[in-house]
């Protein structure tokens, strides 16, 4: 398996600019070896993180209703059934 080029499929991922931006700021600063840990941490990425947990975390089958998938998921699904694409 080949080395995953990070920036390069960050690229490809449908992030606000400002996000895009942090996470290049960060990784030109570990790559320069001045952030290994110890800088204070990036309060938009932290709470991007956060939400992305809590978004994927929501479970996809709901018992009491009986609904199986998300709307979300649903909307993703039928997007990609009718368009051929993400």
């Amino acid at each position: 398996m080949l080395p995953t080029n990070f920036l390069e499929t960050l690229g490809q991922v449908q992030l606000p600019e400002e996000v895009h931006a942090r996470i290049h700021d960060l990784v030109a600063r570990k790559l320069a070896g001045d952030e290994l840990g110890m800088g204070a941490p990036d309060a938009l990425l932290n709470t991007l993180i956060e939400e992305q947990l809590n978004k994927w975390s929501r479970p996809l089958f709901d018992v009491r209703s009986q609904v199986g998938l998300s709307q979300e998921l649903e909307n993703v699904l039928v997007h990609v059934l009718t368009e051929g694409e993400l």
